[in-house]
């Protein structure tokens, strides 16, 4: 009998599978950056905002990248996507000979004390001294999906088309020198609004010191070179916000923050990995702004190596993508936050969630659950129950690494379920002091 190889197409998961087209995408991308005749940008300028579903409801994960650089690779316009099956509900066909493109998410799996397994609905009827011996496992699942221009769409319901291709149309923004710009940067740049201190002053380079904490980047109008065209001094403008969330999805690594930084010298492997997080988080920014990042020169040097180590190890993409989700989500809720203040639209203002999502906080007994990292790098669990806030609670490395990896809706019903488990305890005394104010009355 002819043994089969580990790497057998046949033994491997769905998961390994799409993960290696995911990888082949970034290759290929990688590959046509080092040529000569590239125009070193990891997407090329489109529309503005995140990729999303008919509904609005944004991707996350690998998910929004991916689905921005094959948006780019393939020349969509429009970054919304859509299933087989929601094409038909609003009246189109997918064309003939369109190839569909995985999206990855998270099936929460349950599991009792002895293996068996439990449906989501016997276990949201469970009492929760039951739900505490159950085990709760994200099982990494996917589905295909098409861009709107890969169906008839446009024929066949021109008024909706129009009006998700308006959703994406960018609104051109000069400062009084003609250069590109972004109020909402401006006052994490400008103003001390950044989560470390960010230096402009007329340099030659742009770096982020971890051992100190600190951003330095040249000053804006060193963009702009003598002779520029008023187009060429408008991306110049760009360029300056390009270099800077470079150096911003740096300072997202810092122990404090994401904890992502080792204490590695030039040129090393993991210094190698870290530059290609600030790129990548700094390209799906960008793009979601609606211009391009282009590869840093110093990086350029790097595409050879990363082309190697993802062609060796794809699970390297793993690591990367999920480094990647933690640092762009850190970074755009600033971003966001600054353009609630300025009464702008939010990057993530086009992914409204879906009617199906509202749904999730009536899974679980709480107002709201979120994690955070705490200075000393534990991982910490909070939640408001019924408008009393519940004392915080340690979780564990490998709890926390989980959740980084879900996406909406899975993570917020994920964490409605573990903070059943965790503040069982909490819940109870509440329950019973409740129990006894009653009976006092």
């Amino acid at each position: 009998m002819m043994n089969k190889s580990p790497d057998s197409p046949i033994q491997k998961s769905q998961g390994q599978q799409i993960l290696e087209r995911f990888t082949n995408l970034l290759i290929q991308r990688m590959e046509e950056m080092s040529s000569d005749h590239w125009v070193k940008a990891w997407i090329p300028a489109g529309g503005v905002g995140m990729p999303c579903n008919l509904s609005g409801r944004g991707y996350s994960g690998f998910n929004t990248f991916f689905l921005q650089l094959l948006s780019a690779i393939k020349g969509y316009d429009t970054p919304v996507f859509l299933t087989f099956n929601q094409a038909q509900k609003v009246g189109a066909q997918v064309k003939k000979g369109e190839k569909s493109f995985p999206v990855l998410y998270y099936e929460l799996l349950y599991k009792d004390q002895f293996g068996k397994r439990i449906s989501e609905d016997n276990f949201k009827k469970m009492p929760i001294e039951e739900k505490a011996n159950v085990k709760t496992l994200p099982l990494l699942k996917s589905y295909n999906v098409f861009n709107i221009s890969q169906t008839n769409l446009q024929e066949v319901n021109p008024d909706l088309t129009a009006k998700l291709t308006e959703r994406f149309k960018p609104s051109y923004v000069t400062d009084t020198s003609g250069m590109y710009k972004n109020e909402a940067l401006d006052n994490l740049i400008f103003r001390d609004k950044w989560v470390c201190p960010i230096f402009v002053k007329e340099s030659a380079k742009a770096f982020y010191k971890p051992s100190e904490d600190f951003i330095c980047v040249p000053l804006k109008e060193q963009f702009n070179k003598k002779g520029y065209s008023s187009e060429q001094i408008y991306v110049a403008g760009q360029a300056f916000y390009e270099t800077a969330l470079h150096e911003m999805a740096h300072s997202t690594g810092h122990q404090s923050r994401l904890n992502r930084h080792t204490k590695t010298a030039f040129g090393e492997a993991e210094y190698a990995k870290e530059e290609l997080v600030a790129e990548l988080s700094a390209a799906v920014i960008c793009h979601a702004l609606g211009f391009s990042k282009h590869i840093e020169t110093n990086n350029a040097a790097y595409l050879k190596a990363w082309i190697s180590v993802l062609k060796e190890k794809p699970k390297f993409l793993e690591s990367v993508m999920a480094a990647v989700n933690k640092a762009s989500d850190f970074m755009i809720q600033r971003i966001d936050h600054e353009n609630v203040l300025l009464k702008q639209n939010t990057i993530l203002a086009k992914n409204n969630p879906s009617s199906e999502a509202q749904d999730v906080n009536a899974l679980g007994k709480f107002d709201s659950v979120w994690i955070y990292q705490r200075p000393d790098n534990s991982h910490v669990i909070s939640a408001v129950y019924q408008g009393q806030r519940l004392c915080p609670e340690k979780i564990t490395d490998s709890l926390w690494e989980t959740i980084g990896k879900l996406q909406e809706p899975e993570k917020c019903k994920f964490l409605q379920l573990k903070a059943e488990k965790i503040f069982a305890y909490q819940l109870d005394n509440i329950t019973r002091q409740k129990e006894k104010n009653l009976a006092l009355a």
